[in-house]
């Protein structure tokens, strides 16, 4: 985490994402988390309840 902002560790502690004593090997996943099948959502509240996109392309697709 030494390269996020500290307020988005904040963030995803309070979502509650993380623990609060998360070891700083652990990574969030992000895609899941704001994953979404909607391109743009009418309201950012409903986080947990969003269904992940599969993703379309990454390095390990390859």
């Amino acid at each position: 985490y030494e390269i996020c902002s500290d307020d988005l560790i904040t963030y995803a502690q309070a979502q509650g994402w993380l623990s609060r004593n998360v070891p700083n090997t652990q990574k969030i996943n992000f895609r899941a988390v704001y994953g979404t099948i909607e391109l743009y959502p009418s309201d950012n509240e409903n986080f947990a309840s969003r269904p992940a996109v599969e993703t379309l392309y990454n390095t390990q697709v390859r």
